[in-house]
Parts: C-alpha cells; sequence; structure tokens
C-alpha cells in the first residue's frame, strides 16, 4: 500500500513539473533575443500588427510567413542579440543595403522597445498582437520614425540611396523581402555578415490571407478603445 501511495505521489509530482516546463516553455517561445520580428501597420487606419516568426537561426534560407495584410499596408521585418552585437532587418532589395554605424544604438533601443511592448500585450502568449500604429512604443513610431518605412531608426543608410530598399507599400499582397545581418565591430561601425552564397541571410515571401483578418483586427482594436474609454 505505502508502494502504490508513493508511486502515486511520484507520478503527481512529474506531472505537475511536466505541466510547469511546459508553461515555461511556452512563456519563453516568444519575444526573445535573436528571434525576427514582422511587424504590419498602414497608419491611415492606425492598425499595427506583430508577430514573432521563430529563432533566427532555425529559419533556414527561405521562409514564407502568412501576414494577412492587404494593398496598401507595409511590412517590416527585424530582429536584435544585444549580447552578440548582431543586429537584422529586411529590405526590398537582394542587393545588401548600406548601414550607418551612427544610428546602431537608435536601432537598437526602437527594436527593443517594440519587442518589450508587444511581449506586454501578448496576453495569450501565442506571438501575435494587434496594437495601435499611435501607440509610443509601436513599431510605427519607435523604428520609421512615422515618416520614412523602411529606415529601421536610421540603421538602414542604402533606403534613400536605392529606393524601395526598406519595406514597401503591398502590391496584391505580395512583397519578397530580404533579410540582412550586420554586426558591431566598433563604436560607430557595423559590418555585413554575408549569407552562404548571398549577400542576405534568407528570402522571405509574405503569402496573404484574405481580408477578413483585417476587418476582425479592427474590431478587436475598437473594443479595445472603448474599454479603455469606460474603464
Amino acid at each position: 500500500m505505502k508502494r502504490i501511495l508513493s508511486l502515486s505521489i511520484l507520478l503527481r509530482v512529474c506531472l505537475v513539473s511536466i505541466i510547469v516546463s511546459q508553461v515555461n516553455a511556452s512563456y519563453a517561445a516568444y519575444w526573445e533575443d535573436m528571434h525576427l520580428y514582422q511587424a504590419i501597420y498602414n497608419p491611415d487606419t492606425t492598425i499595427e500588427m506583430g508577430s514573432d516568426l521563430g529563432e533566427i537561426s532555425m529559419l533556414g534560407s527561405c521562409i514564407n510567413v502568412n501576414p494577412g495584410i492587404m494593398d496598401g499596408y507595409s511590412i517590416g521585418f527585424f530582429g536584435f542579440d544585444p549580447v552578440g552585437n548582431n543586429y537584422w532587418f529586411a529590405t526590398t532589395q537582394p542587393v545588401a543595403p548600406a548601414a550607418s554605424g551612427s544610428s546602431q544604438g537608435a536601432f537598437l533601443g526602437g527594436a527593443d522597445a517594440v519587442r518589450s511592448y508587444y511581449d506586454f500585450v501578448d496576453v495569450d502568449e501565442d506571438g501575435k498582437v494587434t496594437v495601435n500604429t499611435g501607440d509610443p512604443s509601436s513599431y510605427w513610431v519607435k523604428m520609421d520614425s512615422t515618416t520614412t518605412p523602411g529606415q529601421y531608426a536610421g540603421l538602414n543608410a542604402g533606403y534613400g540611396i536605392q529606393g524601395l530598399a526598406g519595406e514597401d507599400s503591398l502590391t496584391d499582397g505580395f512583397q519578397t523581402m530580404y533579410l540582412y545581418q550586420f554586426h558591431k565591430t566598433g563604436r560607430s561601425t557595423v559590418e555585413l555578415i554575408p549569407g552562404s552564397g548571398t549577400p542576405y541571410q534568407m528570402e522571405i515571401n509574405p503569402v496573404p490571407v484574405p481580408g477578413a483578418f483585417l476587418l476582425l483586427a479592427s474590431g478587436l482594436l475598437g473594443l479595445v478603445g472603448i474599454k479603455r474609454r469606460y474603464a
């Protein structure tokens, strides 16, 4: 009887440990360093959608993402590794952009602020959020400075030179992007880390979903606004 009781207690402890570890693993799965983040937004509709696509090193050389976007929305991808001094951002060009070393601090600060805000808003812990573009820590405010899509807080110095070298307003819901990695080598110096056989780390192909997704997002933002108003 004692052996059966001991075994029962042991099984319960194991089950609790498994549940706790699964909860912790789920919580730690999103909004971590060295993850690739996606931001889709349109300041005219005030809708911004953020997603954590996972650890960059695990994504491969070409990925397809399902951003849930429509024409007129801009899309950007970014990531950072503050310990290893590595930064990632995507452009619409397969030619490596110039990076402004003097803006690395602004990029890191902006990227961390957006990531932390997304993490705070993600109460469901599913790696997906919908926020207002006017929020102080939104991607539109922190990374575009509300004026220049694709400049990534100034780190993407090649935006003006290469035309549409940052994110672009989407046509028919599609815009192929190319993710580049840069490494900080000095106070105001960053160097490109080329991919395998290409200047970029990976190719990103957004695949759209029906516009009903945005209608749902718009409705959710409306509910949030009503809740704040009457809170």
